[in-house]
């Protein structure tokens, strides 16, 4: 019978490896793996290796992420977020498009709220478009 087993490399994981289903007689140091199946906020936490050598068991668990890598992750997000709207907004700024003189100067508000969204993180307020 195989399990799911990480090869263990001088005492701790190996930092390439990943758990995998192997025999019993496989060569090299294996530890059984337990996966986290549990659900998992991947902005503010993620999955980390811990193994415990006295049990030669490797547990997967849910840890907090550092405030400043939540940060960087919601900061990458928003302007995803905002890119793809301003993309589909650019045709409201093109020559050709007939606006009124009023719903032209919504689109660029609007637009321009967009490109500012980054400015404060934590009071991010989307704009409704015209």
């Amino acid at each position: 019978m195989s399990v799911f087993k990480i090869e263990i490399i001088d005492g701790a994981l190996d930092p390439l490896g990943s758990a995998q289903q192997v025999p019993d007689d496989m060569p090299g140091k294996w530890a059984e793996y337990k996966a986290y199946k549990g659900s998992y906020d991947s902005v503010t936490q993620e999955l980390k290796k811990v193994y415990d050598s006295d049990k030669n068991v490797v547990t997967q668990i849910v840890v907090d992420r550092e405030e400043s890598e939540k940060n960087a992750i919601k900061l990458e997000m928003t302007r995803i977020k905002r890119n793809q709207l301003l993309d589909e907004s650019d045709w409201t700024q093109l020559p050709d498009v007939y606006h009124s003189a009023g719903k032209k100067k919504e689109w660029e508000e609007y637009r321009q709220a967009l490109r500012d969204i980054t400015k404060d993180l934590a009071n991010i307020t989307w704009p409704v478009k015209p």
